[in-house]
C-alpha cells in the first residue's frame, strides 16, 4: 500500500473514532500529495466509497480531484476503478460547474453541426430522388 492509502485508512479510523482534528491534518496531506504528484490515489476510491458516507469529507475531496486532475481518457480506459456511485456525484459536480460558466456553448441550438450526420454526394442524390418521389405520391393522393 501506498502512503496515500494508509492516510486514507487513517482517516477512516479518525472517523470512526470521532477525531475531527486528525481527519483535517490527513485532508491536507492527501490534497499536498495529490497537488505534488498532480495524481489522484484511484486505488482507494472504492475503498473510501465502502467505507463512507454519502456527505463524507473524504469523498468530497477525491470527487473533486478526480475532476480536477484526471485526464477524461481514464474513465474510458480504467472505468472499473471508479464506483458508480462516485461516477453520479461526479456526473452533477460537473453539471453544476457546467451551469454555473456559459451555458449558451452547451445547448443544442447554438450549432446544431455537432449533431448532424455528415453527408455526402452519394446522398444528396438519393435525397432529391426521395423528394421527387414523395412530391409525386403527394399529387397522387390530393
Amino acid at each position: 500500500m501506498s502512503e496515500s492509502d494508509h492516510l486514507v485508512r487513517l482517516w477512516i479510523l479518525a472517523d470512526k473514532l470521532l477525531m475531527a482534528s486528525l481527519q483535517n491534518v490527513v485532508i491536507h496531506k492527501l490534497e499536498e500529495q495529490s497537488m505534488e504528484s498532480d495524481r489522484v490515489n484511484l486505488s482507494s476510491l472504492k475503498f473510501v466509497y465502502e467505507n463512507t458516507t454519502p456527505d463524507s469529507k473524504l469523498r468530497r475531496l477525491f470527487l473533486h480531484q478526480c475532476a480536477s486532475r484526471i485526464s477524461t481518457s481514464i474513465f474510458t480506459q480504467a472505468p472499473y476503478l471508479f464506483p458508480h456511485e462516485m461516477l453520479i456525484e461526479l456526473a452533477v459536480l460537473y453539471s453544476k460547474t457546467i451551469r454555473g460558466t456559459d451555458m449558451k456553448n452547451l445547448m443544442p441550438r447554438s450549432d446544431m453541426s455537432l449533431f448532424e450526420v455528415p453527408t455526402d454526394q452519394i446522398e444528396e442524390q438519393s435525397k432529391v430522388s426521395f423528394y421527387s418521389i414523395l412530391f409525386r405520391w403527394r399529387l397522387t393522393v390530393l
